[in-house]
């Protein structure tokens, strides 16, 4: 089975017959976290589901700077590194150059952190008994998103590839709080660049790193739109494989 089909096969079970199964079964046992699939040392898989008013005036979401310091806890020197690392990226691996003034007009730099109202959490995690309304997960995200209507050229490991407008390229951190003590965080970085379909839908593939979990690869489809009451929706299914 190829790497992908595993992806494919993996997303189906863990969302089609994950059971939700906490400390405690039915029967009144404990239940065994789920293993590993076979020749994998470890899976999670995230979802996004919320709908929500970005322009109520109730809320306000952490800001980027909020969830760098107060999640991921990092100092302002660690987190400007965190951006520097984003920015090199995206350089060295597709050639593109988010501070270059000849790509203001043509390049859309983001800089972001998930609106908690979007729901995006942990479903599954292999050696976890994930509790029915999941792991809550946070996440620091740097993108490089195409605006030019002519599209654009790649460079560095993908010289030559021309790329649609809404393209989008990938890099950051996600952090798991598998308890009140402890958390897992997982590095991601665009694999290929993400190119939309006619649907709205945008596949990504990201390369895996986290100091607990080892290296791996994601592959993730992601459509979120605004419907005309202004209520934006999130649709995310994320499936991560560690080697």
């Amino acid at each position: 089975m190829s790497r992908w089909s595993s992806f494919l096969f993996l997303g189906i079970a863990v969302l089609g017959f994950f059971t939700g199964c906490t400390d405690v079964d039915s029967q009144g046992g404990v239940c065994e976290p789920p293993p590993a699939p076979a020749d994998y040392s470890g899976y999670l898989t995230f979802v996004a589901d919320g709908s929500f008013d970005p322009a109520d005036p109730n809320y306000t979401p952490p800001t980027l700077e909020d969830v760098m310091r107060d999640t991921f806890k990092l100092t302002d020197e660690e987190a400007v590194q965190v951006e520097a690392g984003a920015k090199a990226f995206f350089i060295s691996r597709f050639g593109v150059d988010v501070d270059d003034p000849a790509n203001q007009t043509r390049i859309f730099y983001l800089r972001s952190a998930v609106d908690p109202r979007a729901n995006y959490r942990a479903v599954t995690f292999s050696g976890y008994n994930v509790p029915e309304e999941g792991f809550v997960m946070r996440d620091i995200g740097f993108g490089a998103v195409v605006t030019d209507p002519a599209g654009f050229d790649l460079g560095g490991e993908f010289a030559g590839i021309h790329v649609p407008p809404g393209t989008t390229l990938s890099y950051g951190r996600y952090r798991v709080q598998v308890s009140d003590t402890e958390a897992v965080e997982i590095g991601f970085a665009a694999s290929a660049p993400g190119v939309p379909d006619m649907l709205g839908n945008t596949a990504f593939r990201c390369d895996l790193d986290s100091e607990v979990l080892g290296k791996g690869d994601a592959s993730l489809v992601v459509n979120i739109g605004q419907d005309p009451n202004g209520l934006v929706h999130w649709h995310i299914r994320n499936v991560l494989l560690f080697n």
